[in-house]
């Protein structure tokens, strides 16, 4: 069925063909295509479907199987042939297969890293990256889908909205090395490509009301195996072939998913089982970890699987769902999990609707849940929905429609929950929506390669404009203008004679949200009558390139490399933008002393912004590639490992940071405060005190064992801290320090007069002289 048709009308094909959507997910790819010779001439309906691939075992006794869902994981047997799909699925925790060496899976979230070779411990160095082992993937599913010699054509691929431009970029990569032909803008998002997967599926009159009363606000939630991405889209349909959508906000790219209820039902009721039926073996932590855990979360997704589906089947309506229903249950027989090559049997796993509801509200609490066995906290709905909206600018009554796509949400648990915390919102559940985002790529490569219609056109979300001396906000490219955009503007003059040097502030929608500041020194031919003109193009990635020109002569060029920069962003975001342009600069010249300052300053600004994940990866880059003993990479590291909850990894990285530096106060800080948590107060004063005397002067730890000692009513050292404020020693403190000093003067009721913090950190500035001027004949 066509998707945005308001009246029935007759196709008119420009030309024959077979056209594909490719879902590259995290956990699964899925393949959709439109085969026009199928078609049946008297029907509407598009001949869509899924292809099914073959998917075979380096394990001889696991056999082959086809099917329309191809796991996105690849491995090496023995006689390094690879493999890749479903079988290898259940190889996680396997003997005689390791991560990121002979076993590749979760590597989306490597997409984009620069350091190379990511995967150091690969068995193949064609396997070292990311990139490669997502073109692995997807040449195998190209042979299987039109031949090992046939390049395919046609092919659209789906991102995550959240993909900044080097990770779309390795995706692009991935695309080259299966053979698959590029084409401009292959790349399509997958909340975009979801919304265009459900049109499909509905009836003429279900189009007309959900597109044509006025621009709806549409909360996409692709909750899949490995992520869940979020993305507010605003649509409009002016016509009946054209679909304008723009992205309000796009998530995180968030590490949760159904993935992270397989290793709860794990922990909280297999583990129980299988610890039963073996208590005369004792297993070691990281057997349990690395080994066991994994085996039996690929049990429990068979047996969420089963239960979602037999929820599915009785409760069409999410609300008839029982609170705490125990009628219905999900059973497994005769496993085994497999360690140093000897098996462990497993008679019968099973579990109950009540216990599937009350892990699914694990999720769906104000906190993060905290895994026991393995090492990471997992993070709440709630709060990636309140983070989103916060970013938009939203409240929750401004969403007229949440639309449920990726495989976990057949977990109907989910969608309730999910519902329950936008009531007023309208719940669209498709049907199969573990394949919606395909299906949705699918329709739109036939629309743009049969029809030649660009059925979603990405428009612009906020003007674009750059501040001048006359002009605080000159607008080059207005809100709701369709992408790509050009514009060729030759209305700027230089504001005097004695001007040498030029500064152009790129904002977005006012003065005051700058993204980009270039600046550029100026001949001296140039005159307040000389016209500088600047060339830009915002293409439908969002990607801002910006030429200035001075006659026939360019003198300058800005390219802002995030592709949703342009949306909601923030003066850190702007930040970070700047810093990978500056990195990638001085990685393509070799300047390692630029590469070194960036990367190390990126840390902090990857942090700052809350991207843990690539704050965990740079660092560890740096420290391979610059030097292995600075003690705030180490312990910037430990921060964002301690705030992705992977805690025990962060407290190895704290203390590889203490071996090189057993002065440093900071690490030792962070150091109490796990001694702390794992033994408690009186431990941790204990393991303060016997530091060297150096570090007890440091304020940090001077002020945390005043506070330590407080809560175990000892004010001695306080008094004395307090006393030592009165008589002005604390002149000047960072800001952590600041509010270490200021909650101990709260304890003992000392009038504070310290600032609150630090100043912010100041937007950049610029001379107002460098600014350029608007021609004064236009309109200001």
């Amino acid at each position: 069925m066509l998707p945005t048709h308001t009246t029935e009308q007759k196709i008119t094909f420009r030309k024959e063909g077979i056209y594909y959507g490719i879902d590259l997910g995290t956990t699964y790819t899925v393949i959709a295509q439109i085969d026009l010779s199928e078609r049946d001439p008297m029907k509407q309906e598009l001949p869509l479907k899924l292809l099914t691939i073959p998917q075979h075992s380096p394990l001889e006794m696991d056999g082959s199987d086809r099917s329309d869902m191809v796991a996105s994981v690849l491995g090496v047997g023995q006689d390094d042939r690879m493999f890749v799909g479903n079988k290898l699925y259940r190889l996680k925790g396997y003997p005689g297969f390791v991560k990121d060496k002979n076993l590749f899976y979760h590597w989306k979230l490597d997409l984009g890293v620069s350091v190379k070779p990511l995967y150091k411990e690969a068995i193949k160095s064609e396997l070292d990256d990311a990139a490669k082992v997502a073109g692995k993937i997807l040449n195998y599913c190209r042979i299987h889908s039109v031949g090992k010699e046939k390049e395919w054509e046609n092919v659209i691929v789906t991102v995550p909205a959240s993909f900044q431009a080097n990770q779309r970029n390795d995706v692009l990569t991935a695309i080259s090395y299966a053979q698959i032909k590029q084409e401009p803008n292959m790349l399509i998002d997958e909340p975009n490509a979801a919304f265009i997967g459900y049109l499909n599926q509905l009836s003429l009159a279900e189009k007309q009301d959900l597109l044509h009363e006025g621009s709806k606000r549409v909360l996409v939630i692709d909750f899949g195996g490995g992520t869940c991405d979020l993305s507010i889209l605003q649509i409009q349909s002016p016509d009946k072939l054209e679909m304008k959508i723009s992205n309000l906000a796009i998530s995180r790219y968030n590490d949760l998913g159904g993935q992270d209820l397989d290793m709860i039902i794990a922990e909280k009721y297999l583990l129980p089982f299988f610890s039963k039926e073996h208590s005369s073996t004792q297993f070691q932590a990281t057997e349990l970890e690395k080994y066991i855990i994994p085996q039996l979360a690929v049990m429990a997704e068979k047996l969420k699987i089963d239960l979602s589906r037999t929820l599915s089947s009785r409760y069409q309506d999410i609300n008839r769902i029982p609170v705490d229903g125990n009628e219905l249950s999900a059973t497994l027989k005769d496993q085994e999990v497999v360690l140093k090559s000897k098996s462990f049997p497993i008679k019968k796993l099973s579990l109950t609707e009540k216990e599937f509801s009350d892990v699914t509200r694990f999720i769906f609490t104000d906190k993060e849940y905290k895994l026991e066995v393995v090492d990471k906290v997992i993070q709440s709905v709630p709060s990636v929905v309140d983070d989103i909206l916060r970013k938009a600018n939203l409240a929750k009554t401004d969403i007229d429609y949440i639309l449920f796509a990726g495989g976990s949400v057949q977990n109907l648990l989910f969608v309730k929950e999910t519902s329950e915390l936008l009531p007023q919102a309208k719940v669209l559940l498709p049907r199969r929506p573990d394949v919606l985002v395909a299906h949705g790529a699918a329709i739109y490569s036939f629309y743009r390669n049969a029809l030649g219609v660009e059925l979603l056109r990405p428009i612009c979300s906020e003007t674009i404009g750059i501040t001048t001396q006359n002009a605080p906000f000159f607008p080059l490219i207005e809100a709701g203008v369709g992408l790509p955009a050009e514009v060729n503007l030759p209305s700027f003059r230089v504001q005097g004679f004695n001007q040498r040097r030029v500064t152009i502030p790129f904002c977005i929608g006012r003065a005051d949200k700058v993204v980009r500041i270039l600046t550029f020194d100026i001949p001296n031919l140039v005159t307040p009558d000389t016209e500088i003109s600047i060339k830009a193009i915002l293409t439908v990635d969002k990607l801002l390139e910006a030429e200035i020109w001075i006659g026939d002569q360019k003198m300058a060029g800005a390219r802002l490399t995030n592709p949703f920069v342009l949306a909601n962003v923030s003066e850190e975001e702007r930040q970070v933008s700047e810093s990978l342009e500056k990195l990638q600069k001085a990685q393509e010249e070799g300047d390692r002393n630029v590469e070194r300052r960036v990367m190390r300053a990126l840390l902090w600004e990857y942090y700052n912004l809350g991207n843990y994940t690539r704050t965990v990866s740079l660092g560890e880059e740096w420290l391979g590639k610059f030097s292995a003993t600075d003690p705030y990479v180490y312990n910037i590291i430990h921060c964002a490992c301690d705030a992705l909850g992977q805690r025990r990894k962060g407290k190895e990285i704290l203390e590889k940071g203490l071996k090189y530096s057993p002065d440093n106060s900071t690490l030792r800080y962070n150091m109490s405060l796990i001694v702390e948590r794992e033994e408690g107060t009186q431990k941790t004063i204990e393991y303060l005190t016997q530091l060297p005397l150096t570090l007890h002067e440091s304020t940090d730890i001077k002020f945390r064992m005043a506070l330590l000692n407080l809560s175990q009513n000892d004010e001695k050292n306080a008094r004395e801290i307090g006393q030592e404020y009165q008589d002005g020693r604390y002149g000047y403190l960072n800001e952590f320090d600041r509010n270490l000093l200021k909650q101990i003067l709260e304890k003992l009721n000392i009038p504070c007069n310290q600032t609150e913090g630090l100043a912010q950190q100041k937007k950049s500035s610029f001379a107002q002289g460098d600014l350029l001027r608007v021609k004064s004949e236009l309109p200001v």
